[in-house]
């Protein structure tokens, strides 16, 4: 399955191939892409944000720390601490995944929020709780957004903070709303 989705990344170019591109081209892009900015945070409201933007020193701690998170992550799917059954847990573990992503890697852009911004808005029509976290998410892109396009001054750091605790919230709540959710089945067995 996994190469199914670079076969598809990779077919997006044929028409470049067909006029005479490498046919790795795409790849290559992607490659040099993830060496062109060094900075820590770039107009996006992550823990860089408070930390610093020494990017030469922070660079590798950065993605240990996001892989970590990660596979804290994974272990809990894993484990059966968090469920992976229904539509919502699948997609706010997708959220839970992005917006870790998003919050510990280095030279991460506004725009990588675009995928989290959706997903949270599909979370709201499974669960009304997720309300709170999209338009807190859809808020501070918005702000990120103004503060790039029209130069608008924005405190970065106190949004951070607040972007921040909004994630170790949001985290909270999937992982309570699991225990929950399966101390009720195991009571219904009973």
């Amino acid at each position: 399955m996994f190469f199914i989705s670079l076969f598809i990344f990779w077919s997006s170019g044929i028409l470049a191939y067909i006029n005479g591109q490498n046919l790795f081209e795409a790849f290559r892009i992607c490659i040099k892409q993830t060496d062109i900015y060094h900075q820590m945070s770039m107009n996006f409201p992550n823990i860089w944000t408070l930390v610093g933007n020494n990017y030469e020193s922070l660079k590798g701690f950065a993605i240990m720390l996001t892989l970590a998170i990660c596979l804290a992550g994974i272990y809990t799917v894993i484990n059966g601490i968090k469920k992976f059954e229904t539509n919502e847990q699948i997609i706010n573990t997708c959220c839970w995944f992005l917006w870790t992503c998003l919050i510990f890697l280095p030279g991460m852009h506004e725009r990588y929020a675009y995928p989290l911004d959706i997903l949270l808005l599909l979370l709201c029509f499974t669960d009304k709780k997720y309300i709170k976290y999209s338009i807190i998410c859809i808020l501070s892109s918005l702000m990120v957004y103004g503060n790039f396009l029209y130069s608008n001054q924005i405190q970065c750091n106190y949004l951070a903070i607040f972007y921040i605790l909004t994630y170790i919230h949001f985290t909270h709540t999937i992982l309570k709303d699991n225990t929950n959710k399966s101390e009720k089945s195991n009571d219904f067995e009973h």
